[in-house]
């Protein structure tokens, strides 16, 4: 793997924490307000881009 694949699985690490974090923070409910679900949907671009650059990587 290179060091772009290396650095997009730390990526989309990162970002499953952060929507962790924003779980968490929101439980038990989980109602989130506008701002948490845009942080949310800003996580998973980041996860979805990850995943894409790794499987450039692998092809």
């Amino acid at each position: 793997m290179s060091q772009k694949s290396i650095d997009a699985v730390f990526a989309g690490l990162y970002a499953f924490t952060d929507i962790r974090g924003l779980l968490r923070k929101s439980a038990p409910q989980h109602i989130l307000t506008p701002e948490e679900k845009e942080q949310i949907l800003t996580a998973g671009n980041t996860i979805r881009t990850a995943i894409a650059d790794i499987e450039r990587d692998l092809i």
